[in-house]
């Protein structure tokens, strides 16, 4: 047995070893996220842990903005992959892949704010789970965008977004003039779980009438909306309302896609005519699934 004794006691010493190197260069690596991340958010964590697999686990984060004010609480923080420009003076990351879990969302207004809050709909408290994914090439200047939110018996919502002729760096110029970057595709989704119904439940109450009432007054509005159609959005407008219609009536999951090969300008998409837009981004809508309401 005594054989036995001392690889066993070596094994585990380099397993040791090896968690020890693995957190100090885990320490590194998390901290250079920080600092690149810094100009549009603060990060702070109470303890860190890092998985054979290279995945980096941050416990208790929270995230402020630039005055102090607590943004998010978040329970555990997932870095998947973290890497940094090959141009040692930018300030953002090529590539950036974490996983929020359990993020609380305050439903209540502050007390320095009379804005909306989704505890006028009834959510007492909500968790949600977050999954974001920015890739960026010096290369090519192109910037993919990729996104997972999903707010515990809310909705689900995903995201994607692809720009070029983007610099992440000029982000600040981009504020006040963003005519230049190229949109060449965008996907989104969401997936009503309570969201639709509470949000009629509501606009009843506060309009003194009923949730039926409400939901037949959208889609009077939507077949208006598909009536001032002209020739160059008649399709879409049709289409455009008879999925909403269908979602309002049966609220599940709705996807909206616009792509184009060549991408489009931010300043062409603002001076292009609205009914000439659908033509020019290739705007699809799908409903995913159809179900009864109880």
């Amino acid at each position: 047995m005594k054989r036995f004794a001392l690889p066993i006691f070596f094994i585990l010493a380099m397993t040791g070893v090896a968690k020890f190197y693995f957190h100090i260069q885990a320490q590194e690596k998390v901290q250079a996220m920080i600092n690149r991340l810094s100009p549009f958010v603060t990060i702070s964590y109470v303890d860190l842990d890092v998985e054979f697999n290279g995945h980096v686990i941050l416990q208790e984060v929270t995230l402020s903005d630039s005055y102090g004010k607590t943004l998010l609480n978040i329970d555990e923080l997932v870095v998947y992959d973290f890497q940094e420009s090959e141009r040692q003076e930018s300030i953002v990351p090529a590539t950036l892949d974490i996983e929020l879990k359990d993020v609380l969302i305050h439903t209540r207004p502050s007390a320095s704010t009379q804005k909306f809050a989704f505890y006028e709909l009834g959510y007492q408290e909500l968790h949600a789970d977050m999954h974001f994914i920015w890739h960026y090439s010096d290369f090519a200047n192109t910037l993919g965008i990729n996104s997972i939110i999903k707010v515990n018996e809310v909705a689900d919502v995903s995201a994607h977004f692809e720009l070029a002729n983007f610099d992440p760096d000029q982000w600040r110029y981009y504020l006040r003039d963003p005519s230049s970057i190229l949109l060449m595709s965008v996907l989104f989704s969401f997936h009503d779980h309570s969201l639709l119904n509470k949000v009629m439940a509501y606009m009843a109450k506060k309009n003194h009438t009923t949730t039926a009432d409400i939901r037949e007054q959208f889609i009077a509005k939507m077949n208006f909306y598909k009536h001032q159609a002209t020739a160059n959005d008649k399709q879409w407008r049709e289409n455009l309302s008879e999925k909403w219609i269908h979602f309002v009536q049966n609220p599940d999951e709705i996807y909206f896609s616009a792509d184009n090969k060549e991408g489009v300008s931010l300043r062409k998409l603002r001076i292009t005519p609205r009914d000439k837009l659908p033509e020019l981004l290739n705007l699809k809508i799908y409903l995913i699934k159809i179900k009864t309401m109880e």
